[in-house]
């Protein structure tokens, strides 16, 4: 037969079961960052800082333009 109301929960056990939702609803496990190298939204505690990786992020910068700019729309492409 059911006991109806249940005993309270023990207290370590209460305590438990508040600790493990806390644990799941972490912002760790929902909050998302653009990656650096693709632009995919990636859960932040998947990815790594920059300036903690070993890499040379000049490449990403034009060393050199493939045209001029025009002043007038009636001006020569170069």
């Amino acid at each position: 037969m059911v006991r109806f109301p249940p005993s309270p929960l023990m207290e370590d056990l209460f305590a438990q079961m508040i600790n493990g939702f806390c644990e799941d609803i972490n912002k760790d496990k929902f909050l998302k960052s653009a990656c650096a190298v693709c632009g995919q939204l990636c859960l932040t505690s998947t990815l790594s800082k920059l300036s903690d990786c070993d890499v040379d992020l000049r490449i990403l910068m034009p060393t050199t333009q493939a045209m001029t700019g025009r002043s007038e729309e009636v001006s020569k492409i170069q």
